[in-house]
C-alpha cells in the first residue's frame, strides 16, 4: 500500500496531485509528516518546532527514501485515506 494521500482543492491541485504522509507498519518511531505529489515527483517533508536541529529528526525522511524512488509504495506501509 502507498503513503496516505487526500486531493486538494482546485487551486492547490495545480501545485500537487496529492497530499499524505507516510509511515512504515513495521515501526512506529519513524514517520514523514507530509508526501506532496506531482506526476512522478514525490516531496517529503518534516516538520519540527524547535531553536536546535537534531540529526534524529531525519530518521523519518532517510527511511522513506527507497519507498518513494521505487513510486511512492509498499506493501509494508499503513495506508488509510485523508479526507477533506
Amino acid at each position: 500500500m502507498g503513503p496516505h494521500s487526500a486531493q486538494g482543492d482546485a487551486q492547490e491541485r495545480e501545485v500537487y496531485d496529492n497530499i499524505g504522509y507516510w509511515a512504515p507498519t513495521q515501526s512506529r518511531q519513524v514517520e514523514v509528516d507530509f508526501l506532496l505529489s506531482r506526476g512522478n515527483d514525490w516531496l517529503a517533508l518534516e516538520v519540527k518546532a524547535s531553536s536546535r536541529f537534531s540529526r534524529s529528526w531525519l530518521a523519518g525522511l532517510k527511511a522513506s527514501k527507497p519507498c518513494l524512488e521505487s513510486g511512492g509504495g509498499s506493501s509494508s506501509t499503513r495506508s488509510s485515506a485523508i479526507e477533506d
